[in-house]
């Protein structure tokens, strides 16, 4: 990669240009931005004197890649002795490097679903790091003895406190006084969303994957609270009642919903609630058991996860949910982000798959400024060596990045290519 570089004028031209909304691909497009927003698109693209022209022959011309699901404060698999292991200091540069990592292999926005508090967005923000724009949650929400709450069952009982303010940090609450008061802490530090715990899940020591967490009426109250304040809530939801549940109380999107059918899948589509499925963490995390140390249970719990989130998959593609991409990866997990893209394509073919993970992401997070190659549009931009069409595991791949600009800036630009 070369050295950071900007421009206020560049022209991408001659590439295959696939603008995410799913129109035709244009083979020897170019795209003109101009002011950090798409100017034009198209076979015959003006070029502006003192442009920056990037020859994108041979290259995919895409959208900045978005992931709607990320902890960039996992910065270990173990998440839950992570601060234990590690002192912040370490945990942030660790953190920082993620995000670095992301924007270089193409994702110009990701959407942190619990732990990079608004420091990290802030520092984005202003150049301090380099990485994707990070849409943040902050600390999760979750039930005592829920999926958030990481205490052994041999621990003592009373009050859970995580005195962590940045890496994965929970809010454990229980009832109507605890709740309000945990998601208007949140508004207070800066949040864009809510993110709660509404079913368990496969890290957490002491809880069920099957298990519904939170009644209705509690979640239901975490969603007034958040709309109270122009934020939507976004529920962890993995079994049919807890998916069930986070549509009866108003969730805009359920997490993971790996054991989603096709009446369930329908009840959502009805209810305009989208899926944000990841599929690659369970998938690959239960084909490469040599690389955890895990318990017995929590293997389980994996490969049980692993095994239903294809179809559900398939299931909210056949209902007409809305579905967006995450990838949830954890440590260095972050190595399989092309195998999301990989797995989807499996389920929905590769132009499905890159729409779910450029304006159908967008259109989720309510930024349609983002995840399309249209005029008007903010000029995030990945170009990537080959056609994604006809192999989409050249997404997010290092090997593969020709150049990355994000809101019309160059982060970085492989010389030669």
């Amino acid at each position: 990669m070369s050295e950071l570089f900007t421009s206020e004028t560049i022209l991408l031209r001659e590439g295959l240009v696939i603008d995410g909304l799913g129109g035709d691909p244009i083979e020897g497009g170019s795209v003109l931005i101009a002011d950090g927003v798409v100017q034009e698109v198209g076979l015959k693209v003006s070029c502006p004197d003192g442009a920056r022209i990037i020859d994108c022959q041979g290259s995919s011309i895409l959208p900045g890649l978005i992931d709607a699901h990320v902890h960039v404060g996992a910065t270990m698999v173990d998440f839950g002795n992570q601060s234990k292991l590690k002192p912040s200091s370490l945990i942030a540069l660790e953190m920082a490097g993620r995000l670095r990592h992301m924007l270089d292999v193409g994702y110009t926005t990701v959407r942190d679903c619990g732990g990079a508090d608004w420091g990290f967005k802030e520092a984005v923000r202003k150049g301090v790091i380099a990485g994707p724009e990070v849409i943040i949650s902050g600390s999760i929400l979750s039930q005592t003895g829920g999926h958030g709450d990481m205490r052994h069952r041999g621990e003592p009982g009373g009050e859970f406190v995580d005195h962590d303010t940045f890496g994965m940090i929970f809010s454990v609450a229980d009832g109507r006084s605890a709740l309000r008061r945990a998601v208007r802490e949140q508004v207070r530090l800066g949040v864009d969303f809510i993110k709660v715990m509404a079913s368990g899940g496969a890290a957490s020591p002491t809880d069920k994957l099957e298990r519904a967490q939170y009644s209705v009426e509690e979640l239901s109250l975490i969603v007034e609270e958040a709309e109270r304040n122009g934020l939507y809530v976004a529920m962890h939801a993995l079994p049919l009642v807890a998916i069930r549940q986070a549509v009866d109380a108003g969730a805009h999107t359920v997490e993971h919903g790996n054991f989603l059918d096709q009446e369930t899948a329908v009840y959502m589509a009805q209810h305009e609630v989208a899926l944000i499925p990841t599929v690659a963490t369970y998938v690959m995390a239960s084909r490469h058991p040599e690389k955890y140390s895990d318990p017995p249970e929590v293997v389980a719990k994996i490969g049980l996860a692993a095994e239903g989130a294809m179809s559900a998959v398939e299931s909210a593609y056949r209902a007409g949910v809305m579905v967006g991409s995450g990838s949830d990866l954890l440590g260095d997990e972050i190595a399989w982000l092309p195998n999301e893209h990989v797995l989807r394509a499996e389920i929905v073919g590769p132009a499905m798959a890159i729409q779910a993970a450029t304006s159908v992401n967008a259109d989720i997070l309510q930024r349609p400024d983002l995840g399309r190659l249209a005029p008007g549009c903010r000029g995030d931009v990945a170009v990537f060596v080959g056609n994604p069409l006809e192999d989409i595991s050249i997404l997010a791949r290092h090997s593969h990045v020709h150049a990355v600009i994000k809101g019309g800036s160059v982060w970085c630009h492989v010389k030669g290519q």
